[in-house]
């Protein structure tokens, strides 16, 4: 595996002092608490540390408009890029719907927090892949929705927490084990179990060693993950010349 490469997106994740810090943030974090019984919804804490991330990042990215990442209730379990309005909504209601999943398939309740904040942090930062595709008019062909996975897991590397993705991953693939999955073939997106793999494709592509256990988490055979060590410096190539442009 080419090092260089690695080198060349991550090392934008020593972040620089005050001095590379935007005179005015662009990424800010909005928290409202749920106020509709029994929505639980994402902890405050969480939201603190995604406070950390989005700093890291705002000192790195250069957009076009500020844009607000949001927790909120929105009456329905899923996240969203609004971009009349330049916001990302991560839905209270989601988190609940998801840490349902993680418990209810015989996870601990450790083990049910740390996968669901994992998740979580990937579907912020997929959102922000949205947000990143209209803003800076990347080109992005295929299939938005894989792009913007292949923009989270990036990031979510450069920035140090790779292994939040690796979480990520598995949490599609154990979706598209429940027994009432459903997967509508008009979907934009690809199914969980598609989704975790082409995750699980770009974190092993970038460090084999360090990721080659999230197949062994999905059960997906050896034979079938050599193409991901193969891909990933042309695919890390074309988002280097694709945001290049915008970071700092």
């Amino acid at each position: 595996m080419p090092r260089a490469l690695v080198f060349a997106f991550v090392v934008g994740a020593v972040v620089q002092a005050e001095a590379d810090r935007p005179p005015t943030p662009q990424l800010t974090i909005e928290y409202v608490a749920p106020v509709k019984p029994g929505v639980s919804g994402a902890p405050a804490d969480h939201v603190a540390r995604m406070r950390v991330l989005i700093d890291m990042l705002d000192r790195q990215l250069q957009l076009h408009h500020p844009l607000t990442i949001a927790f909120v209730e929105c009456g329905d379990a899923n996240a969203y890029y609004r971009s009349s309005r330049s916001r990302v909504e991560v839905c209270h209601e989601l988190w609940d719907k998801r840490r349902a999943l993680y418990t209810h398939t015989g996870n601990g309740r450790e083990a049910v927090d740390r996968r669901l904040r994992s998740s979580m942090t990937f579907t912020m930062f997929h959102e922000i892949g949205h947000a990143l595709h209209d803003q800076l008019k990347l080109p992005l062909l295929g299939s938005h929705e894989d792009a913007v996975d292949d923009i989270a897991t990036l990031w979510m590397i450069r920035l140090g927490v790779g292994e939040a993705a690796r979480h990520a991953a598995y949490g599609h693939n154990l979706r598209a084990k429940q027994p009432h999955y459903a997967h509508d073939p008009w979907d934009e997106h690809g199914t969980g179990a598609q989704r975790g793999f082409a995750i699980a494709c770009v974190l092993y592509g970038s460090d084999p060693e360090r990721y080659f256990g999230v197949f062994e988490d999905m059960n997906i055979p050896a034979p079938y993950v050599g193409r991901c060590r193969e891909e990933y410096p042309d695919r890390l190539r074309a988002w280097q010349t694709l945001l290049g442009p915008h970071l700092r």
